[in-house]
């Protein structure tokens, strides 16, 4: 419902279920050693965090958009509801 993780995509409300208009997860563990929390209001996406634990690419999807990130050992990562980014 909130996150899934399969074929090198991280997919962030996948199945977000009407009667949780807003929430917040922290520390779900995705594939690949990304640990993700998801904050959401009104249904929507509002913003995400990746801590990555190892380097690479990063694919994630948030409805129809899609970005690919080249991630850090050790690197956090701060997504918008458009899934731009800010390395911190």
């Amino acid at each position: 419902m909130l996150l899934q993780s399969h074929n090198g995509v991280i997919r962030l409300l996948p199945a977000l279920p009407d009667s949780w208009p807003e929430g917040r997860v922290t520390g779900v563990r995705a594939r690949g050693g990304v640990e993700v929390s998801i904050d959401w209001l009104g249904g929507k996406l509002t913003r995400a965090i990746l801590n990555t634990q190892f380097g690479g690419h990063c694919r994630i999807r948030y409805g129809p958009k899609e970005v690919e990130i080249k991630v850090r050992p050790g690197s956090r990562y701060v997504l918008d509801d458009s899934l731009r980014t800010e390395s911190k």
